[in-house]
């Protein structure tokens, strides 16, 4: 709440707005901003350095805001604000500099696998980083390291960077199961043979039944003393004869077409 009462109030003592370019004005924005850094009132310095910005925007105002982002623990925005200085190409020195900031808000990250050569995929991104072994650096914070390699299972791992300490991140990939392979021809061949063996022989064993069935009502109908029961044993002969008939013929061909299939199989 004191931090915030602070902003207010440093705000409401700004005078009117500057007009752009207004280098005096700027000036004494920044060493108002100066005084609060120093004083450790980030929040105000802050604020007092984007008037300055608006005021003259001079690119040296962005790496003035980094370094009080960096104070203020807000990173990826500190990290934002130097790029934006370096953008400007300043000197080499003061590149220097900067660029040591960058370095110590990025620290370097090696990940490595096992086996090498996954893609590095960092907070599902679509687009990897790089294959394993990878030398990168990432903003402090938390991050999700996820790797993907060819007929293995995804390794995922959490990370969290503090400033300016390296880390390591190695992963062993497991390989996926392979599906099993498809039975060989001559295995399919011989299963089949058999098949057509099992059936014909089940539709022989059928048609003989259905004959001696039918014999039986031939015999009936010899027997028969009317002329109703006569045609009744006839019919029923008849329909016996053609189911023996209609067995006879499929268990003869299931019969050849699995014999050839198993003589034929290697």
């Amino acid at each position: 709440m004191r931090s915030l009462v602070v902003v207010l109030a440093a705000a409401l003592a700004l005078p009117g707005t500057a007009l752009a370019g207004d280098a005096a004005a700027a000036a004494a924005l920044k060493a108002r901003a100066d005084a609060s850094f120093n004083a450790g009132d980030f929040p105000t310095a802050l604020l007092l350095l984007e008037q300055a910005y608006q005021a003259d925007p001079q690119p040296g105002f962005f790496a003035n805001q980094g370094l009080v982002l960096e104070r203020l623990g807000d990173f990826a925005r500190a990290a934002a604000a130097f790029d934006r200085y370096l953008a400007s190409d300043p000197p080499p020195e003061k590149r220097a500099v900067i660029e040591a900031k960058l370095n110590h808000l990025r620290p370097e990250v090696v990940v490595s696998s096992e086996p090498a050569g996954a893609d590095v995929h960092v907070d599902s991104a679509p687009v990897p980083l790089g294959r394993t072994p990878l030398k990168t650096r990432l903003l402090t914070g938390a991050h999700f390291v996820e790797l993907r390699l060819e007929g293995h299972e995804v390794a995922r791992s959490e990370l969290r960077l503090e400033p300016g300490q390296p880390a390591t991140v190695r992963l062993v990939l497991v390989p996926r199961a392979a599906p099993p392979p498809p039975p060989a021809a001559d295995d399919r061949r011989a299963t089949w043979g058999w098949v057509g063996v099992g059936t014909g022989a089940a539709a022989l064993a059928t048609s003989t039944v259905f004959y001696f069935l039918a014999r039986s009502e031939l015999d009936a109908r010899d027997g028969a003393t009317s002329e109703q029961a006569w045609d009744d044993h006839q019919s029923a002969a008849e329909l016996r004869a053609g189911v023996h008939y209609g067995a006879a013929g499929v268990g003869a061909a299931a019969l050849s077409l699995g014999l050839y299939l198993l003589l034929t199989h290697q």
